[in-house]
């Protein structure tokens, strides 16, 4: 053998030896839940470690690296978006947030919640997940927050650590897991349009809404699922046991469109992973927003799960008629069967948005967008100013995020008219304020030490290579709540306050009584 094979059969063999074997676990979830694991997915597999994938659809962004690197992806083809659908849910998504109500949003997460029996059942009767539990190991789980519920059984399983990947903010227990409190006082709900400065009141129901979800999810969701998991994982504990073995979270968030709060060690904020420079458009839509001139384009799309032609009709004529006034063109996401006739020339309708490379077009002026996290990073990335419509879920928190930090405005659906929405783009547009605001922001979200994929990498590795890093677990997170928050040694305390206000008292009172006896005793 030449000195050159063994040098490369060496290299190979370090590289080897440094690799793990990394189970990901998404069974359920839509595109823009899987964008954020895409690009980690993709770094890991680059540095030769070995990746299975369980997720409801083939990803087109993994095709070369299944060609290439050692990835398998495993297909759990019966779950889909289907579970939303109006027959499932009762009402479609546009008539949900023309209520404008908690309860509507509770409703929607309630009947999500209700789907977990589902995903787990035909997610562990699937023969490609049967083989990897027969003939598995990993050395970490990766478990995107989408219904959680169904995969910490996995850990379990394969003795490994897991990373709790969330595709928006973390929800309500996830750092207290790890020894956090969720700090209520100034981190808000993420179904509520709240800020993080809060009034009283404000924090009486942020508070009061974190708790009773965690207290929903812990005796009602977790009981429903565990005769499913011990069907699956005999002899397994609790939900509430297996997910307190949390090893580390990521967070989709950062400081540029997210409120800043304190974690613990063991999270990560990889907000913007899944941005990247804009690519050339197809042929067609180049030529179309091209030819705008000055005045620019819009694009609009409310995302991957809710199809357009639900848009009640007259809702749908304000938005034509609209559109049709301004001199700017319309890129528009079409979702749905039933397109609409008779649109002006300034509007083209598409079946998928290439969102990133429309928003960092030269021309592009304004997105009109569901407000959902991902976008409105591709926003500030790109630096387009934003009309928020928020449907559900943590898009309410992202508006209201965005509008504070001066670079997009919002409308409720139940507010849609055609002087209102007129006049809102047309400020969006020609008012200098929005812009310079955006790329405030977008600055914000370049300078960074290092990119957040990067970021990502390292600490995958890292809780890989260290078998969890149980160093950087905080002691706080073995205490109960009532221990957590100081309560018993505040009661003390208090209890030790009393004692030497009772005795102060006493030689107050005692003290009293000599004098009156000396005063007696004197006369």
């Amino acid at each position: 053998m030449s000195s050159s094979s063994l040098v490369v059969l060496f290299f190979l063999l370090i590289g080897l030896a440094n690799s793990h074997n990394i189970l990901v676990f998404m069974p359920f979830g839509s595109h823009s839940h899987k964008a954020t694991l895409i690009p980690l997915i993709q770094g890991l597999l680059e540095r030769n470690h070995s990746v299975t994938f369980i997720t409801n659809q083939e990803s087109s962004d993994l095709r070369y690296h299944k060609m290439m690197y050692n990835l398998d992806e495993v297909i759990v083809s019966n779950l889909n978006y289907s579970m939303l659908d109006p027959e499932s849910a009762e009402q479609n998504f546009f008539q949900l947030a023309a209520q404008q109500s908690i309860l509507s949003q509770l409703k929607i997460f309630r009947h999500l919640s209700g789907q977990v029996n589902r995903v787990l059942d035909q997610t562990y009767n699937d023969a490609g997940v049967q083989s990897i539990l027969r003939h598995g190991t990993f050395d970490l789980l990766l478990l995107s927050q989408v219904v959680s519920y169904a995969g910490y059984p996995l850990a379990w399983h394969f003795q490994c650590p897991f990373i709790l990947s969330s595709p928006n903010v973390l929800m309500t227990d996830s750092a207290y897991l790890l020894g956090d409190s969720e700090h209520t006082e100034y981190v808000p709900f993420f179904l509520m349009a709240m800020t993080d400065k809060m009034n009283l009141v404000r924090r009486v129901i942020n508070t009061a809404f974190t708790h009773l979800l965690n207290i929903f999810q812990d005796n009602f969701v977790f009981p429903r699922l565990q005769p499913s998991i011990e069907k699956y994982f005999p002899g397994a504990p609790s939900l509430i046991e297996m997910k307190a073995n949390i090893t580390a979270a990521f967070a989709n968030t950062h400081p540029a469109f997210s409120y800043p709060r304190a974690y613990p060690p063991g999270v990560v904020e990889l907000g913007g992973i899944h941005c990247r420079p804009a690519k050339p458009l197809p042929r067609h839509m180049e030529e179309f927003v091209s030819e705008s001139g000055s005045a620019g384009f819009i694009v609009f799309g409310v995302g991957s799960i809710i199809p357009m032609d639900e848009m009640p009709r007259q809702m749908l004529d304000v938005f034509i008629r609209v559109f049709s006034r301004l001199p700017q063109r319309v890129v528009w996401q079409w979702r749905g069967i039933n397109k609409p006739a008779n649109l002006s020339d300034n509007i083209l309708l598409v079946d998928w948005l290439p969102q990133q490379d429309l928003l960092g077009h030269e021309k592009c002026k304004l997105f009109l967008t569901h407000g959902g996290l991902l976008s409105t990073q591709e926003a500030i990335y790109h630096g387009v100013p934003v009309l928020g419509l928020p449907f559900i879920s943590d898009q309410l928190l992202n508006m209201d995020k965005a509008v504070s930090d001066g670079y997009a405005l919002q409308l409720r659906w139940n507010q849609i008219e055609d002087k209102l929405l007129y006049r809102t783009i047309r400020k969006l547009i020609y008012q200098d304020s929005f812009v310079e605001n955006v790329r405030r922001r977008q600055i914000l979200l370049h300078d960074q030490s290092e990119s957040p994929l990067e970021r990502g990498l390292y600490w995958t590795e890292y809780i890989a290579r260290h078998g969890g890093a149980p160093h950087l677990q905080l002691g706080s997170r073995h205490l109960n709540r009532f221990q957590r928050s100081l309560i018993d040694v505040y009661l003390i305390l208090a209890a030790i306050a009393c004692l030497f206000i009772f005795a102060a008292w006493r030689c107050l009172r005692r003290f009293e009584f000599f004098i009156r006896f000396m005063k007696f005793d004197l006369f």
